[in-house]
């Protein structure tokens, strides 16, 4: 965020979400130091902008370098949830101009 194009007018324009990595608190830059940290998903809806939500979701120990490597193998069990390896073979992702 920090290198983004007038990265301090962000809070000023909407939320922002992050998803920490496994065991790593994100760390923001000081251009968002204005965003207040919001507990719920109402504080979200019931403000224009200007709040940061850290997602909570399950940790998964799991690299996208790690998945695109097993794709360009032809592995098709992939270490992610079901939903998100069925996305990625149904769009394509990860693959190289010739497939």
């Amino acid at each position: 965020l920090g290198r983004w194009h007038q990265p301090e007018r962000i809070p000023a324009l909407s939320h922002v979400c992050v998803l920490d990595r496994a065991g790593v608190t994100a760390q923001l830059p000081s251009t968002m130091a204005a965003l207040c940290e919001a507990q719920s998903t109402e504080e979200l809806e019931n403000t224009p902008f200007g709040c940061l939500f850290r997602l909570k979701t399950p940790l998964m120990l799991v690299s996208s370098t790690a998945v695109r490597e097993k794709l360009l193998r032809g592995e098709t069990q992939l270490p992610i949830p079901d939903v998100i390896s069925e996305y990625i073979h149904t769009q394509r992702l990860y693959r190289t101009l010739n497939d």
